[in-house]
């Protein structure tokens, strides 16, 4: 479930740098919500740092 999970992050994050802002950034933050309902409270913190920092970054 953990590695799924970063394929979605993964693809938001491709989805948001060559297709579509808003749906990458969608898939990213489903990304962390899953995170966020397995309790993975370290894990999540550190890929929202990550996702913060390439949003701020371009946009």
């Amino acid at each position: 479930m953990f590695v799924k999970t970063l394929l979605i992050g993964a693809e938001g994050y491709w989805i948001f740098l060559f297709s579509n802002k808003e749906k990458g950034r969608e898939e990213m933050i489903k990304a962390l919500n899953i995170l966020r309902i397995v309790d993975l409270k370290e894990v999540t913190q550190y890929y929202e740092k990550k996702y913060e920092k390439i949003i701020d970054k371009i946009l």
